[in-house]
């Protein structure tokens, strides 16, 4: 079954693109183990700040979640002994709170604006941030499965992650104003699925490209017989 964002009903006539096969040999990214397959989920990584990820992120919670419950993770990876904040900013004490290899919170929408209220404001049914040091993120993510409950469709925010996992799709955000890429995004961009360049807030590849088919997310694209809906 497809599920169409764009509709109140099911659609089958519109063409998916399978996203790329597992195939056991993808390439390994810094020294990194194996990834493992994890359907269900989409993950979106960007080359930069103000790059639109997180605005992205809601609009495909807005697309489907009146559909199906949907999950929001945001991951923040930190590197021991790296002198570059992971967020881009200056001691804004992410890194130096960090309690043991990971912390897991779950957002509850007390402080608006937030990147993880927003999520759960356009409609995730739970949203988390987990903040993990890099070498711990499989210990990371075993503490985290539990919490999202079985067959959830989960869509996350990381460029690290895609280094242990392999979603149903990885697209990345790149802000069309810059070349610059980052060195995260720059270590994971050959297992990217998309590219979705952004560009004062539109962007190539909105919410109404995208399909969940038997619980797993793919790209699609509409056939002239359907009607398209909002960018999101």
């Amino acid at each position: 079954m497809l599920l169409n964002p764009t509709s109140g009903m099911t659609s089958r006539s519109r063409t998916v693109w399978p996203p790329r096969q597992s195939t056991g040999t993808l390439p390994t990214v810094a020294g990194m183990p194996l990834r493992r397959r994890v359907p269900g989920w989409i993950l979106i990584g960007s080359t930069g700040r103000k790059s639109g990820k997180t605005e992205f992120a809601c609009a495909i919670i807005r697309a489907f979640h009146w559909q199906c419950s949907l999950v929001a993770v945001k991951v923040t990876a930190i590197t021991e002994g790296e002198s570059t904040c992971p967020r881009g900013r200056e001691s804004c004490g992410v890194c130096s709170t960090l309690k043991g290899d990971f912390q897991i919170s779950e957002e509850r929408g007390e402080h608006p604006g937030k990147d993880t209220a927003r999520m759960l404001g356009s409609g995730a049914s739970r949203v988390f941030w987990l903040r993990c040091k890099k070498r711990r993120m499989h210990a990371a993510l075993e503490a985290l499965a539990p919490r999202l409950g079985q067959g959830a469709l989960v869509v996350a925010e990381s460029n690290s992650l895609a280094q242990v996992i392999e979603p149903d799709l990885f697209l990345m955000v790149k802000n069309g104003h810059s070349s610059f890429v980052k060195p995260t995004a720059a270590e994971v961009m050959p297992l990217v699925d998309r590219v979705v360049v952004s560009v004062d807030g539109r962007r190539d590849l909105n919410p109404s490209q995208l399909a969940v088919v038997g619980g797993v997310w793919r790209l699609a694209e509409a056939s002239a017989a359907i009607c398209r809906g909002t960018a999101g």
